[in-house]
């Protein structure tokens, strides 16, 4: 969150804590307890979890991330709010690339690092990279500080400066500080702005949010209150949410802004994109009444929370309809103003937090789930009168399993009617490798003389090594070959 003013956040903290001594008995978060396992030395990489993350910052000066090993707390996938071309996490994990963003309102001109010719060479070396495009440009002054209009012209040149380098590249959008009603307005602002820029709503693989919780009041309206996140830029009200600091750990309301932002996502059509939780913990100092035992309680509801929480009409569709696809926890090793980190910086061992944090992933199985969660025929619904067709048929296979490593080759096939009941298989047996956390492929076979009418046809998805959900690994489509079209007047409007 925010990296850069620390001194004036705490500043204005402490002017507060008179009036927060009697606040600090409030109970922690409730929790249930953990197994005390630590993690098993037999774990290799390839059980790395791809739910669980973990930003990079440190309190020492001129440290050096490679010392931290990320295996111990089995984090897949982590952030260091660079672009690195070659990053320093284990060679299984996931690094996610942020872009920095720059909005210069003296010149009305935006920038940002790295420059172009290092994103584009970054992406050719690195297909199919996670991409975040901004660190908080709802933030004023100590991140990206981006008005809507900028980040939308921001965004549209690097979103399809990336798609020229790596058709591949997984970019998401957003990266807000949290996703209250007053930062989906300013994001509101940003769809509007890009589609009027650029005739086309905003492009993006998945949506990208942090989750503190924070105060919202602009400081020109009132200065002894405007801690925490202020009003967003360019969002004309005076303040947001306005809590106190007892709450920034408060298990309901971080609940509350994961359902609010993917039901935003819902009604901007952007449901069957994944959420993730780029950034979120407990900043509030250990003597504000977050002691270790505090921040871990609360790490492990939200993991909790993240890991099972599914929604059939608001969740992921290739994720189980879960919410949240992954999350980063802040931080590695900020300890200077912030809390929750994760290891100490000098000896690079686990805090007891990093501790608590690999007691949870080490009790957490590892999980395969496979299953078609689209079957449709290419380029559309084939047309003939009485005369057999030629039909490419597509099905979009899932996996919403777990892990960083992928399943391997496993076995794809398509069939006219219930393979049960004898029915011909379709074309040759095709073949799909998935990672977890709603990771998802196309298998597509050539289907030639098939007869005008309806045809039910069936998708089977051989169980892959370790996958025990298996009673969702078929599924079955009607599709058709058209003996009638219609065809409609086109209306114009002068």
């Amino acid at each position: 969150m925010v990296k850069q003013n620390h001194l004036s956040f705490l500043v204005l903290l402490l002017l507060l804590l008179v009036a927060l001594i009697a606040l600090l008995g409030r109970p922690a978060v409730a929790a249930d307890p953990l197994p005390e396992n630590a993690l098993p030395e037999e774990l290799a990489q390839e059980d790395l979890l791809c739910r669980f993350g973990v930003n990079y910052a440190s309190s020492l000066p001129g440290d050096d991330p490679a010392g931290y090993d990320l295996t111990q707390i089995r984090a897949g996938w982590y952030i260091d709010y660079g672009a690195s071309m070659d990053p320093w996490g284990p060679a299984s994990a996931t690094y996610g690339r942020v872009i920095r963003i720059s909005d210069d309102r003296a010149t009305n001109t935006y920038s940002y690092s790295p420059g172009a010719a290092t994103i584009q060479a970054v992406a050719q070396a690195n297909p199919g990279g996670l991409w975040f495009i901004g660190n908080e440009p709802d933030r004023i002054t100590y991140q990206d500080d981006a008005r809507p209009f900028m980040y939308a012209r921001a965004y549209h040149e690097l979103y399809y400066l990336l798609k020229d380098a790596d058709p591949t590249a997984r970019i998401y959008a957003g990266a807000i500080v949290q996703a209250t009603s007053i930062r989906l307005m300013y994001l509101d602002l940003v769809l509007d702005s890009y589609r009027r820029q650029f005739g086309e709503p905003l492009p993006l693989d998945g949506w990208s949010i942090h989750g503190f919780i924070l105060n919202e009041v602009d400081c020109d309206w009132d200065d002894t209150r405007c801690w925490g996140a202020d009003v967003p830029p360019g969002v004309n009200v005076n303040h947001g949410e306005i809590i106190d600091i007892q709450e920034t750990a408060d298990i309901d309301l971080y609940v509350e802004r994961i359902e609010r932002f993917r039901q935003w996502m819902h009604d901007r059509g952007y449901r069957d994109k994944p959420l993730s939780m780029s950034e979120y913990g407990v900043l509030m100092p250990q003597d504000f009444g977050f002691d270790s035992d505090r921040v871990n309680a609360y790490m492990n509801a939200t993991f909790e929370y993240m890991r099972t929480r599914t929604d059939p009409d608001l969740g992921y569709p290739r994720d189980g309809n879960r919410l949240v696809q992954n999350w980063s926890w802040y931080s590695v090793a900020d300890l200077a103003a912030f809390n929750g980190w994760l290891y100490d910086p000098d000896t690079k061992d686990l805090s007891a937090m990093g501790e608590n944090y690999a007691a949870y992933t080490a009790a957490i199985d590892d999980t395969v789930d496979l299953y078609p969660v689209q079957i449709r025929s290419v380029p559309g619904t084939p047309y003939s009168p009485s005369e057999p067709v030629t039909m490419t048929v597509q099905a979009l296979i899932a996996n919403s399993g777990n892990l960083v490593a992928e399943t391997g080759p496993v076995a794809v096939r398509f069939y006219d009617g219930d393979p049960q009941q004898g029915a011909t298989q379709i074309g040759a047996t095709q073949t799909v490798s998935l990672a977890g956390c709603g990771d998802y492929a196309a298998a597509t076979v050539t289907w030639p003389n098939v007869p005008p009418g309806d045809h039910l046809v069936y998708v089977v998805v051989d169980p892959a090594p370790g996958e025990d959900i298996t009673d969702n690994n078929v599924a079955s489509r009607m599709l058709m070959v058209a003996t009638e079209r219609a065809l409609l007047p086109a209306i114009s409007r002068h």
